[in-house]
C-alpha cells in the first residue's frame, strides 16, 4: 500500500488517497499492530525518540501549571496562556529541528471553529546548534482543520468515544500526508495530546528526513521488504528520506568481487520486471552464481572414498601379518617396527584423499597438509633411513664393524617428524590468525576458479608460498634418498631391498612433482573433479606401488614353498656361468679343493666363511707342527707327564720355524678377530710346555680348536686333508682329527 501511495502521490486528485492513518466515519481509532499505519507510527517513534521525550516533558510541565490555577478558563485565556507558558514551548520548538510547528488549541463546544496559538519559526531562521527561542513566532489565529480533513469536531467525537481514556492520556498520531498538492502538509504527521478538557497540544513532525531501511531485519519497521534478487546483498542508502527503494543490490559473484549493482528504485517502481536489461542483469551468473557453479560428481567421489577405505583396511591387515611374522628372517632383517611405521604413513596418505573428497572448505584445507606431510615423512623418511643404514655399514673405514641399530633409525625419524609437526603447527596458527583479522577461514584459504571449457565457477584450496616451500622440501628430501642409493650401488643387499626402495622413491619423485606442477600452474582453471582424480592416481602410483614392492614381495618370501635352489641363487648373486652354489658348498665342506676364481667371499654365507676359516687354520697348524719336529729332533714323542726340569735351547726353533709360524699365526689371528689367543712362545717355558705333549683346547677367533699331541700328528702323516672332518657348526665348537 505504501508503495502504491508513494507511486501515485503526485498524480492523485483526492488528498485522502495519499494520506495514511486518518479518521474513519469522523472518529479516529487506534490501528492494528500489523497495519501500515502501525508500522509508520513505530518507525517515527524510533526515529524521534529525543524529540518525543522532550515533548512529553514540556507537556507535563504545562499540565501542572494549568491544574494549579483557573486563570485560563475565561475569555482571554489564550492571551494569558501565551504570556505565561510560551517560553517552554518556544524552547522546545527551537531545540528540536524535526518539529515543524506546535499548536495550542481550545476545544470549543460549537462547530463554528476554534482559536489556536500557532508557534513556528521565522522564515529567515537558519538551523544551527544554538537554541534561539526569540526567533519563534506565537500567533493567535482561528482555524478548525488540524490535518487534511481531520477537524476539531472529529477530536470531540474521538474523545467522546474513548471511554477508557487511552487517547486522552497518551494522545494519538495522524498522517502522514504524502501528497504533493499541499506543500505545507507534505510528509507531515500530527501528534495530538490533550492537556485538559479545554486545551489540545498538537505537534507537527516533518518526517521527510526519516529513512525507511528496507535492508534491515524484520524487527525494524519495513525491514526485510527489499526486492533484491536471491544471492544478492542489500545495502541501505542513508539520507534518501521517507521513500521506498533507498537501497542498492550488489551482485556478489563467485569471485567474491562486486560485479553488478542494481538500484532499489528500479526494483521498487518496476513492478512487473519487464525491463529487459534489468531482467538480464538479474539472471546473470554474478547475481545468481548457483546457475554457473561447477557441480561435483558425487557418485565418482563416493566410489573413490570406498576404494580408499578398502586400501586402509588392507593396510591394517598387512600390519597385523607383519607383527605376527616379525620373527621370520626377512621381516627381522627389515626391522618390523619400521615396516609398521611405513604402513601407518601409508594409511595417512590414503586418508588425505578421503578428506579431499569432501569438497572445498576451510577445515579441509587445514587437515589435508597434516595428513599429507606426516604420511610422506613417515613413509619415505623410513625408507631413506634404511638406505642410510646400508651406506653407513658399507662405507665404514674403521677397524671395527659399524652398525646402525634400529633405535638409531627411530631416533632420527622422531626428530624429523617433530620438525614437520612444528612447521605444521606454525602454518596452522598463522592461517587462523590471518583469517580472524579480516576474513573468515573459508574465504582466506579458498580461491576462486573458472573452467574455460564449461564456463563454470568453483572454489578450491589455493596454494600459497608456504605450500611451495613444502613441495620444494619434499623434492630435496627425495633427492637425498637418490644420492644415498647411488652411493650404495655396489653394496651387498639381501632380498633386492635396495632395488625395490629405489623404484618406490623414483615413482614418488616423478608423480608428485608432476602433480605439484599441474596444481601450481592450473589450479584456477582445471575442473575440481579432474584435479581430484589426479590426486587419487598419484596416491596409488606411489603408495600402492610402495606396498606392492616393499611388502608383497616379503609376503611372497614368507608364504612360498621352500626351494633350496632358489635360496642358494638368492644368496650367491654374482656367480660365474656354469657354477652351481650347491657345488661350492659341497667342496667347502669336504676338502676345499675349489678354484679361487669360482668363489666370491661377498656372496658367501657367514656360516660357510667360518667353516672355511676353520679348515684353513687346521691345515696351517698341521704344517707348523711338522716344521717344528723337523728342525727339533730332540722333541719327545712319548706320552705321559711333562718333565718340568728339562731345559733346552729355543734358538733353533726361533731361527728356523719361529718366523714362519709367527707370520702365519698372526695372519690367521687377524682373520679370526680380536678374540683369538696369542701363540707367541714364552722363553721360560720348556719345549713340551710350549707345544704340549698332551691334548689341549685353544680358543681362536671365537672357535675352540682341539690340538692333538705330537705323536698323534705323526700318525696323521700321510693322510689326505680330506680325511680331516670339519663339522659345519657354529662358532665355539671343537674341531678334532680322526
Amino acid at each position: 500500500m505504501l508503495r502504491r501511495i508513494l507511486l501515485h502521490r503526485e498524480s492523485s486528485s483526492v488528498l485522502a488517497d495519499c494520506t495514511i492513518n486518518m479518521a474513519v466515519d469522523g472518529i479516529y481509532r487506534l490501528p492494528s499492530d500489523d497495519s501500515l499505519s502501525s508500522q509508520i507510527i513505530l518507525l517515527i517513534e524510533q526515529s524521534f525518540q529525543d524529540e518525543i521525550f522532550a515533548l512529553k516533558r514540556t507537556v507535563k510541565k504545562i499540565r501542572m501549571n494549568l491544574n494549579q490555577t483557573s486563570n485560563y478558563k475565561n475569555g482571554d485565556m489564550l492571551e494569558k496562556f501565551r504570556n505565561d507558558l510560551s517560553l517552554d514551548i518556544s524552547i522546545l520548538l527551537a531545540s528540536q529541528i524535526n518539529i515543524k510547528e506546535i499548536d495550542i488549541r481550545i476545544l470549543s463546544q460549537d462547530n463554528i471553529g476554534s482559536y489556536v496559538i500557532k508557534y513556528s519559526r521565522m522564515n529567515n531562521t537558519s538551523i544551527t546548534n544554538i537554541v534561539d527561542y526569540e526567533k519563534i513566532n506565537a500567533d493567535i489565529i482561528k482555524q478548525d482543520t488540524i490535518l487534511q480533513t481531520f477537524t476539531m469536531s472529529n477530536v470531540r467525537e474521538t474523545m467522546t468515544n474513548d471511554p477508557q481514556h487511552i487517547l486522552t492520556t497518551n494522545g494519538w498520531w495522524l498522517g502522514p500526508v504524502l501528497c504533493t498538492k499541499n506543500k505545507n502538509e507534505t510528509f507531515i504527521m500530527a501528534h495530538i495530546l490533550p492537556l485538559t478538557n479545554h486545551y489540545l497540544f498538537i505537534t507537527y513532525f516533518n518526517i521527510s528526513s526519516v529513512d525507511i531501511n528496507q535492508c534491515a531485519t524484520n524487527d525494524v519497521p519495513f525491514g526485510g521488504t527489499h526486492k533484491c534478487p536471491n544471492n544478492t546483498k542489500c545495502f541501505h542508502q542513508a539520507g534518501k528520506g521517507f521513500t521506498l527503494g533507498a537501497y542498492e543490490c550488489f551482485c556478489k559473484g563467485p569471485h567474491g568481487n562486486t560485479t553488478i549493482t542494481i538500484s532499489g528504485q528500479e526494483l521498487e517502481w518496476n513492478e512487473t520486471h519487464n525491463d529487459i536489461p534489468l531482467k538480464s542483469d538479474i539472471n546473470t551468473c554474478e547475481c545468481n552464481p548457483h546457475l554457473c557453479k561447477v557441480k561435483y560428481n558425487r557418485f565418482l567421489r563416493t566410489i573413490i572414498v570406498i576404494i580408499q577405505s578398502i586400501f586402509i583396511v588392507f593396510v591394517a591387515i598387512l600390519a597385523a601379518i607383519i607383527f605376527q611374522r616379525r620373527k621370520i628372517k626377512i621381516i627381522k632383517h627389515s626391522m618390523w617396527i619400521l615396516l609398521e611405521l611405513v604402513l601407518f604413513g601409508a594409511a595417512l596418505l590414503y586418508a588425505s584423499v578421503i578428506v579431499d573428497s569432501f569438497g572445498p572448505h576451510g577445515i579441509v584445507c587445514l587437515i589435508m597438509p597434516w595428513l599429507r606431510e606426516l604420511g610422506f615423512t613417515i613413509v619415505y623418511g623410513t625408507l631413506i633411513l634404511r638406505i642410510y643404514k646400508m651406506l653407513a655399514e658399507f662405507q665404514s673405514r674403521k677397524a671395527h664393524c659399524v652398525q646402525v641399530k634400529e633405535k638409531d633409525i627411530l631416533r632420527i625419524l622422531f626428530f624429523i617428524s617433530i620438525s614437520i609437526t612444528g612447521y605444521l603447527l606454525g602454518w596452522t596458527f598463522v592461517n587462523i590468525d590471518h583469517a580472524n583479522e579480516d576474513l573468515s577461514l573459508e574465504e582466506y584459504l579458498l580461491g576462486p576458479g573458472f573452467t574455460y571449457k564449461n564456463k563454470r565457477f568453483f572454489q578450491t584450496c589455493r596454494p600459497r608460498s608456504w605450500d611451495y616451500l613444502v613441495q620444494f622440501a619434499e623434492f630435496i628430501f627425495l633427492c637425498v634418498g637418490i644420492r644415498f642409493i647411488y652411493s650404495t650401488r655396489t653394496a651387498p643387499c639381501e632380498y633386492h631391498e635396495r632395488k625395490l626402495i629405489t623404484i618406490v622413491i623414483v615413482c614418488e619423485m616423478l608423480f608428485s612433482t608432476l602433480l605439484h606442477i599441474i596444481k601450481d600452474c592450473l589450479w584456477a582453471s582445471i575442473d575440481p573433479d579432474t584435479l581430484f582424480m589426479l590426486s587419487f592416481c598419484r596416491c596409488h602410483c606411489t603408495v600402492t606401488c610402495m606396498i606392492i614392492f616393499i611388502f608383497c614381495t616379503k609376503l611372497c618370501y614368507i608364504f612360498r614353498p621352500v626351494n633350496e635352489e632358489y635360496t642358494g641363487r638368492d644368496r650367491f648373486r654374482s656367480l660365474p656361468d656354469g657354477v652351481e652354489t650347491t657345488d661350492l658348498v659341497t667342496k667347502l665342506q669336504s676338502n676345499g679343493d675349489i678354484e679361487f676364481g669360482e668363489l666370491n667371499i661377498r656372496d658367501m654365507d657367514p656360516e660357510e666363511i667360518r667353516a672355511e676359516l676353520k679348515r684353513l687354520y687346521t691345515s696351517l697348524h698341521v704344517l707348523k707342527t711338522k716344521t717344528m719336529r723337523k728342525d727339533n729332533p730332540h722333541l719327545t714323542k712319548r706320552h705321559g707327564q711333562r718333565r718340568k726340569n728339562r731345559r733346552f735351547s729355543m734358538q733353533a726353533f726361533q731361527r728356523h720355524g719361529g718366523a714362519s709360524s709367527s707370520v702365519v699365526g698372526g695372519t690367521i689371528s687377524n682373520i679370526l678377530g680380536s678374540g683369538s689367543d696369542k701363540h707367541d712362545h714364552d722363553p721360560t717355558k720348556t719345549p713340551e710346555d710350549s707345544t704340549g705333549s698332551h691334548n689341549e683346547t685353544t680358543h681362536l677367533g671365537g672357535m675352540s680348536v682341539y690340538r692333538a699331541s705330537i705323536d698323534e700328528f705323526d700318525e696323521m702323516r700321510g693322510r689326505a686333508l680330506s680325511d680331516v672332518t670339519i663339522p659345519s657348526t657354529g662358532v665355539g665348537q671343537r674341531v678334532t682329527f680322526k
